[in-house]
């Protein structure tokens, strides 16, 4: 989507919409409390550079500079790190299935989403994460030559990574393909209800959507195998996972779209919605939803442990992929700020 097929300036959307889950937090949480005096504070509330926290805690024998590609927010020159680069720009922000939003059903009455919709909606942000895998499977081809050799200039981070869909050094380009598949999986554990209790206090409903208390990763992120396997093999399996869970749901985000269409932005009258609306019923942690209990803690605690588990099976992949030893250099290089073929053995 480019600037001038957005109802609104990018600048004005991407600041009041589509800002990313840490950096609208404070805002919304502060908005929440004041429309709703009898919620305590929260023990744990989503604030500026919760996607930072989730990836660097994630992340262990990076060097600082490789690291902070990777997980580092606004860094104030224009550039940021790789897992903020689906909340910059004219297109991603506002795409359902970066985010994992849109995924919203509810049990009983007359529901406007069908569960068949919302587990598409689900399918269509895994699918998301399983492409850029596999791209950055791709990508990482460019780290090492064919002989074994780093190649330097594609590892060399003096300058920073932009992330910008343009072909780069490889290092950057692998960044930015992790980035956003592990992006939609940070989303979906900040705007479902896979780790959430629901307030007792209220009947649930469209503004207390159920809790399904989950306290590990969501089988149906598993990103390795799946980008093995043709899509029908893949979304059967991740169908039935989902099955599993029928109450499982994410917010209607209003301005956001679906399917690849931006003349078409959401109505979410009479749907879960991801924001707050009137202080009630926001299913993100971005919102009063982190009040009740430590729903924002909780979501950030299984997203960590789901980052550890996709770098692990990115590494498995990378000496699947690249044997003879290549794998091996090529984690090296992504995980050290000067990798050399000395320092990388």
């Amino acid at each position: 989507m480019n600037a001038s097929s957005a109802p609104r300036s990018a600048t004005t959307r991407s600041a009041r919409h589509r800002r990313p889950w840490h950096t609208r937090t404070a805002l919304a949480i502060t908005t929440a409390l004041a429309c709703l005096p009898a919620l305590a504070a929260p023990a744990y509330a989503f604030g500026p550079g919760t996607h930072t926290e989730i990836t660097e805690g994630a992340l262990q024998g990076f060097q600082k500079k490789s690291l902070e590609a990777m997980a580092a927010g606004d860094l104030g020159d224009g550039t940021w790190g790789a897992i903020r680069g689906s909340d910059k720009g004219t297109y991603y922000p506002y795409q359902t299935r970066y985010h994992c939003d849109d995924a919203d059903y509810l049990k009983g009455g007359h529901y406007p989403r069908t569960r068949q919709q919302a587990t598409g909606e689900l399918l269509a942000c895994v699918q998301t994460a399983v492409e850029e895998f596999h791209k950055a499977v791709v990508a990482a081809d460019g780290l090492v030559d064919s002989q074994g050799g780093i190649n330097t200039k594609d590892v060399n981070l003096s300058s920073r990574c932009k992330y910008n869909d343009q072909p780069g050094r490889a290092k950057c380009e692998v960044f930015e393909h992790l980035g956003r598949a592990w992006h939609v999986i940070e989303d979906f554990y900040s705007h479902s209800n896979w780790t959430d209790h629901s307030d007792p206090k209220q009947a649930i409903g469209l503004t207390n959507p159920p809790g399904l208390q989950k306290t590990t990763p969501a089988p149906f992120f598993t990103l390795r195998a799946y980008s093995n396997q043709s899509t029908a093999t893949w979304e059967a399996e991740a169908t039935k996972e989902i099955d599993k869970t029928p109450d499982l749901a994410t917010g209607c985000a209003p301005q956001e779209y679906e399917h690849d269409d931006p003349t078409h932005y959401n109505d979410c009258t009479g749907r879960i919605n991801h924001y707050d609306t009137n202080g009630k019923g926001g299913l993100s942690k971005e919102g009063s939803r982190a009040t009740i209990d430590d729903n924002g803690k909780h979501a950030v605690d299984v997203a960590t442990e789901d980052i550890k588990r996709q770098w692990k099976d990115f590494q498995a992949e990378l000496l699947a992929t690249y044997p003879h030893g290549r794998g091996t250099k090529m984690i090296c290089a992504l995980t050290h700020d000067t990798p050399t073929d000395a320092t990388c053995k």
